[in-house]
């Protein structure tokens, strides 16, 4: 498994500036560990669930 810091240059390499994901509730705090910032209920729709989007500043 590829640590964080590794995985955001090999990402920036590729000229990426954010990351966006989306994610179930329960999983929002882990994601925040990790630096994402929870931009509320996504518009996605899937499994009759409510998804939370989430994106991270890549430098």
């Amino acid at each position: 498994m590829l640590s964080e810091e590794k995985s955001k240059v090999m990402i920036s390499r590729r000229g990426r500036k954010r990351l966006v994901l989306t994610c179930l509730e329960d999983k929002i705090e882990m994601y925040r560990k990790f630096g994402f910032t929870d931009l509320g209920e996504s518009a996605s729709v899937w499994g009759g669930e409510a998804w939370h989007e989430m994106d991270i500043v890549l430098n």
